[in-house]
């Protein structure tokens, strides 16, 4: 696992939560409240894929992406959820196939898209794709040094 730090101290800056509109400081998570929802079955209860197909609907960019070394939420499942969502163009998404994913005409992993949808699997990447893999996050951005 990449070490946090860096980027916690990255997001906790003044300017940064501002720039995202957050007046809280970043917590990496909290077991205690992952594992109360554990126990309560919330996992199994997930609205998850309504979410996106609603938000797919309303014509909102989302970009699904993991890393194809990641043992903790692995690609193939990662796809199998892009695959699933039922949306107005899920038809044509699951029929785009993958073109190469490239940045400054390097080959940084796969993507499959249809208009405001995508699901990128991103070469030799772990479960924390920017620490993994920095030049395939925004252009500007260094969470870490």
């Amino acid at each position: 696992m990449p070490p946090v730090g860096p980027l916690i101290e990255y997001l906790n800056q003044g300017e940064i939560q501002n720039a995202m509109g957050v007046s809280l400081n970043f917590t990496p998570g909290n077991n205690d409240v992952y594992y109360a929802f554990q126990q309560a079955g919330d996992m199994v209860y997930s609205a998850a894929l309504l979410d996106l197909e609603d938000l797919l609907d309303k014509e909102v960019r989302i970009i699904l992406y993991s890393g194809d070394a990641d043992y903790i939420c692995n690609w193939f499942g990662g796809e199998a959820v892009s695959l699933a969502v039922n949306y107005t163009h899920a038809e044509a998404f699951r029929a785009a196939g993958y073109a190469p994913f490239l940045i400054d005409e390097v080959e940084y992993g796969a993507v499959r898209e249809q208009g405001n949808f995508s699901f990128v699997r991103i070469y030799e990447s772990g479960h924390q794709v920017p620490y993994f893999q920095r030049k395939s996050q925004s252009p500007g951005v260094s969470y870490f040094p």
